[in-house]
């Protein structure tokens, strides 16, 4: 894990801004407060802090990270707030804790400043997603999902800048645990304990894989 046109998106952006210029995007909640974990795991995560959590780091460059998705998930509670990677032209690998109860998810391209409507972006809006088979809410274990875009995103010019596919890992990697390799973390979750919202800017932070 090494620190690793225009048409198209005139019409997404528009579809997008009609279907959801009505949101009150401070009340947007990011997806893991949905999780009803176990006494015992909620004990031990508390415990545990900060490890397992991420939060901090700086804003990142804009369109510097053209494989990171903004997830706008919608469900009966409300809106809620995931991040993926773009890993295929037509698939999204994001967490499955952030699609439990969820009927709808806007996949938001080429972003920096999620709720903005920016030029760089590609908004796609799907209800079409898969959860591991064996995705265990009580324990977290198997927590993986696919995001089926449908029509594939293109990749090219205008906006090869903004959206790229992210580098996987070779097959030859397969038994690497990567283990002390440099990481590069990046997202729009919160940026402090006392943060009340996700961030509006997408943020990154280096460190070192735990393994």
């Amino acid at each position: 894990m090494k620190v690793f046109v225009g048409l198209l998106a005139l019409v997404a952006l528009v579809s997008a801004d009609h279907l959801y210029d009505d949101i009150d995007w401070t009340t947007v909640r990011p997806a893991h407060e949905r999780l009803q974990l176990p006494e015992n795991i909620r004990k031990l995560a508390e415990q545990s802090k900060p490890l397992g959590r991420i939060v901090g780091g700086t804003e990142a460059v804009p369109n510097s990270i053209p494989s990171m998705a903004a997830l706008l998930l919608t469900a009966a509670e409300g809106i809620f707030f995931c991040g993926g990677s773009l890993i295929s032209p037509s698939f999204i690998l994001t967490a499955a804790h952030c699609l439990d109860g969820v009927i709808q998810v806007q996949v938001i391209l080429g972003a920096h400043r999620w709720n903005e409507l920016e030029g760089s972006q590609i908004r796609r809006f799907t209800n079409s997603f898969t959860q591991h088979q064996a995705w265990n809410p009580a324990t977290l274990v198997n927590d993986v999902a696919l995001i089926n875009l449908g029509e594939p995103v293109p990749l090219s010019l205008p906006l090869s800048f903004a959206v790229q596919l992210i580098a996987l890992p070779r097959h030859q990697d397969v038994t690497n645990s990567f283990n002390g390799a440099s990481a590069r973390l990046s997202g729009w979750g919160m940026d402090s304990d006392a943060a009340t919202g996700v961030s509006p800017v997408l943020r990154e932070v280096f460190t070192a894989v735990q393994y």
